[in-house]
């Protein structure tokens, strides 16, 4: 890698002079007697004790001067490294460390060691950012931030794209899974109709567009997010999957079952929120014609197609509407049973409130058979 040169406008920074505070503090970590090793062109080249780590900052300070190329090691009797420096010398620098200097030097100081790791988690093109930096595009203090993880994460978004090679960028989201498996009590697998989330709480979630095997999903997950500008996608706790090992047919009627008891939930939803007066969006009621039609070909595939819409023909009924809500309370129930069991303090809340709903949708459907029953009384 070519030599730096200080940045114009930057502090300079003598590392000939190390920090009496950080070598101290270092120092008082050892046991001692302990000793400065002067390692030059991959070779020790000199061994300085040290008695205290009082004196250990100025002896420091002399082997820097004594040995302006190379790099110094303070190691307590243990053979432990207390604490490394590498040397600049003209504006320029020598050692292993010349790159994380580099961006510590960039970043105003941010500090090698947190400068290193920024560099070994992210492929960085220095000299472009050196020149960013000289025009004024990013200043020293917006890239300490970046660095030392205080950045908006769309200020570390734009450095990225900015700075960092495409090879890194394009790696794509990582995906967490904690809450699904704290849900579930094991990593995610099989075949299914997952769901994500760019919020730890799931307050976005949103499905794949059609049923895949885990790890497609997991593809089409992070293609999804580089799309969004997205760092992170958390899987939800989706139980319509058929996972491994079980049998095919019978892990897909009941992932079948799951969807449709979820579609009841959310047609029940949106209805309670239009009774409510709340009105819908004008790309909402295409959405409802299209779920109608698709469901009334998969009913018409199974019933036999008579070129009737089912949802056309459909009648209130109280007992079939009853028997739904009632499965629906019973499967709540178990699952929140099941969260008690699995100590899980989110689902355990969730699914109680949910039996919540079910037992006050329940006492909704008393009121509205009873309407029902009085249009029909008065041919209304």
């Amino acid at each position: 890698m070519a030599s730096i040169d200080l940045i114009p406008g930057f502090e300079s920074f003598s590392v000939n002079e190390a920090s009496r505070r950080k070598v101290h503090k270092a120092a008082k970590q050892g046991s001692y007697p302990a000793v400065i090793v002067v390692v030059q062109d991959g070779k020790v080249i000199h061994q300085e004790p040290v008695s205290t780590p009082d004196i250990a900052p100025a002896t420091f300070n002399v082997m820097q001067e004594k040995y302006p190329k190379a790099v110094l090691h303070l190691e307590d009797n243990t053979g432990k490294r207390l604490f490394t420096e590498s040397i600049v010398i003209e504006g320029k620098i020598s050692g292993s460390s010349q790159e994380a200097y580099r961006l510590h030097i960039l970043a105003n100081k941010v500090g090698q060691e947190v400068a290193a790791e920024f560099l070994s988690d992210n492929r960085v093109d220095l000299d472009l950012l050196t020149k960013a930096i000289q025009q004024g595009t990013i200043n020293k203090y917006e890239l300490r931030d970046v660095v030392d993880g205080t950045a908006h994460k769309f200020k570390v978004k734009g450095f990225m794209k900015a700075f960092v090679s495409e090879s890194i960028v394009t790696e794509g989201a990582k995906i967490e899974t904690e809450r699904y498996v704290r849900s579930h009590g094991k990593k995610p697998k099989g075949y299914g109709g997952w769901m994500f989330s760019y919020n730890r709480d799931g307050s976005d979630e949103w499905q794949i567009p059609n049923g895949m095997s885990w790890p497609d999903a997991q593809k089409w997950a992070k293609k999804k997010a580089k799309e969004d500008g997205e760092d992170y996608v958390y899987v939800m706790e989706n139980e319509s999957v058929v996972t491994e090992g079980e049998d095919t047919i019978g892990g897909l009627n009941k992932m079948a079952n799951t969807d449709l008891e979820r579609i009841a939930d959310y047609a029940d939803m949106i209805k309670d929120r239009m009774s409510q007066g709340q009105t819908l969006d004008a790309w909402m009621y295409s959405k409802i014609s299209d779920s109608v039609k698709n469901l009334n070909s998969v009913h018409d595939t199974m019933d036999g197609n008579d070129g009737v819409n089912e949802a056309e023909k459909h009648e209130f009924n109280p007992n079939e509407t009853a028997e739904r809500l009632k499965r629906r309370e019973k499967q709540n129930i178990e699952r929140y049973r099941a969260a008690q069991d699995r100590e899980d303090p989110f689902a355990v809340q969730y699914y109680q409130l949910r039996v919540s709903l079910d037992k006050m949708d329940l006492q909704r459907l008393k009121i509205q058979t009873q309407i029902h029953q009085l249009k029909q009384k008065y041919k209304k």
